[in-house]
């Protein structure tokens, strides 16, 4: 489970060639060391007369003993005495953006970048705190400006990427990553935070690229092959993921992270007692951690121990009340137990505290579908798709809902690019194959039908659905026994609202 947004902090990887040792560390986006310690180079804005460089040397020196709002005093007075000093007003937003005041810092960055305009550390940081600020749109021409006038960085790179995936560009950051892919190959650590980027934003194919690169370049490190268990666990490669956790040296199994990722293993692969008992080994490592208190919390649910999900919840929720994880998750065993008004208050509270809360949008859209009213489910489900294009979920329920109101040309697409985007994914296979058969296209609809059922042998309702396409295909002894293997599960008939509704449950206990 993911909880938030990723961080512009990005956790970049320092690998010592002598001692082959991984260390973690911090890269500031803020680039504040190269501007401190360069503040007349090719980085840093253009130099200034000596008395105000003297000045403005006051707010630096108060920058670099963290007495920040000292330094903004200082440079403040800097700034209104030299009012031609870009590099007052770059270390003054410098200053207000550690103490929080992120408008103060944008104009005061934008100031400086009037004054001097191609400065490189001027324009990344204004690209940067736009980023950070969820306008990528706006951040992407500064991000371009500083690649064009300064010497290539992962950092910058990785950041424009983001900020084009964030703009809703993915073609562009997807050529934009094969460009630095080929300047910083030989860079774990670019490969490391590319690979985190492209999970935050479903792309698990190139994720995964990018993880194993990282790990060839850089063997059995937990910080890279968590990462690419993860990306695995999406894509349901159970092979590929333990792989990951069997190859990360023994001090992963010391991190928290690595028993979720296990349970998660044993959850995919059927085995209850397991599942439960590694997730309850995270929450005993991080008992503070409400990210895994709350998986443990969606295990319950999927188990169907409501009592013990509610509880889990509640003490993530005394650890983190503003999380819209916490109302998402009450909202989840609302639903599960056909309860749509009130799950729908609290994925609404969930989506004030995170109006772009894709799963939130997510459930409340089927929640609407279930209480029958389309067109809001129409609008919310889209509304998820543009935070989350590539997610083969949304993608397949938006098919579900379309082809529930009849609109089978319209739904063909979803059910196709979900199937493209994740293969091993059954549903939308099992959808198409309903939709053909309703258009009398019989034998499409069986080989459909037939891929959903090798995929998800336990899908009950492709069997019923894979009897009718084999009767009319003249395939009797085939529909006969599709038939028995439906009935064998299910004594009642057919019903599309049920079926959606056992769909969307599994769907929620399961990954978005």
């Amino acid at each position: 489970m993911k909880i938030g947004a990723p961080s512009l902090m990005l956790p970049l990887i320092d690998f010592a060639a002598r001692a082959g040792i991984l260390r973690r560390r911090l890269l500031l986006l803020l680039l504040l060391h190269d501007a401190l310690m360069s503040s007349r180079g090719a980085h840093a804005p253009a130099a200034i007369a000596q008395t105000t460089e003297s000045t403005v040397q006051a707010g630096v020196s108060l920058l670099q003993q963290k007495r920040y709002e000292d330094a903004r005093r200082e440079l403040e007075s800097a700034a209104m005495q030299h009012a031609d000093s870009a590099e007052a007003f770059f270390y003054l937003g410098m200053a207000e953006l550690h103490l929080g005041d992120r408008l103060a810092a944008e104009a005061s960055l934008r100031r400086s970048l009037e004054l001097d305009p191609r400065a490189v550390n001027t324009l990344y940081n204004l690209g940067v705190l736009l980023l950070d600020d969820k306008k990528p749109s706006q951040a992407i021409p500064y991000l371009e400006q500083a690649n064009r006038l300064g010497r290539a960085r992962p950092e910058l790179a990785v950041n424009l990427i983001r900020a084009c995936l964030e703009a809703g560009l993915p073609s562009k950051a997807l050529e934009l990553a094969k460009s630095a892919d080929g300047q910083f190959e030989n860079a774990p650590e670019f490969h490391l935070v590319l690979g985190k980027i492209f999970l935050s934003r479903d792309l698990l194919a190139e994720a995964r690229t990018s993880f194993e690169k990282a790990d060839r370049l850089a063997p059995s490190q937990p910080e890279i092959l968590l990462p690419l268990a993860d990306a695995c666990l999406q894509q349901r490669d159970l092979t590929c993921a333990r792989g990951a956790l069997k190859n990360a040296s023994a001090r992963a199994q010391r991190a928290a992270q690595y028993h979720y990722l296990l349970s998660q293993c044993w959850l995919f692969s059927g085995r209850k007692e397991e599942a439960l008992a590694e997730i309850s080994r995270s929450v005993e490592m991080e008992p503070r951690n409400p990210a895994y208190l709350l998986t443990l919390g969606r295990y319950y649910q999927k188990y169907g121990n409501q009592q013990r999900a509610l509880a889990a919840i509640e003490k993530a929720a005394r650890l983190a009340p503003d999380l819209p994880e916490i109302p998402y998750s009450f909202a989840v065993s609302y639903f599960i137990a056909d309860q749509f008004e009130e799950a729908s208050k609290y994925v609404e509270r969930a989506l004030e505290i995170d109006p772009k809360f894709d799963r939130a949008l997510f459930l409340l859209g089927i929640s609407r579908f279930a209480m029958g009213k389309f067109s809001e489910a129409e609008t919310l489900l889209n509304r998820a798709l543009d935070v989350k294009p590539q997610n083969p979920y949304y993608l397949c329920f938006y098919g579900m809902l379309l082809l529930a109101e009849n609109r089978l040309s319209d739904a063909s697409p979803y059910f196709e690019k979900a199937s493209a985007l994740d293969p091993k994914y059954a549903l939308p296979h099992y959808q198409l194959g309903r939709l053909l058969a309703r258009s009398q296209r019989f034998r499409e609809a069986r080989s459909e039908l037939e891929q959903a059922i090798a995929l998800q042998p336990d899908l009950t309702e492709a069997y019923h659905q894979l009897a009718h396409a084999y009767e009319r295909l003249g395939e009797k002894q085939k529909a006969e026994q599709a038939l028995a293997r439906f009935q064998q599960h299910k004594n009642v008939e057919y019903n599309e609202r049920q079926d959606f509704l056992k769909q969307a449950h599994e769907a929620l206990q399961d990954k978005p």
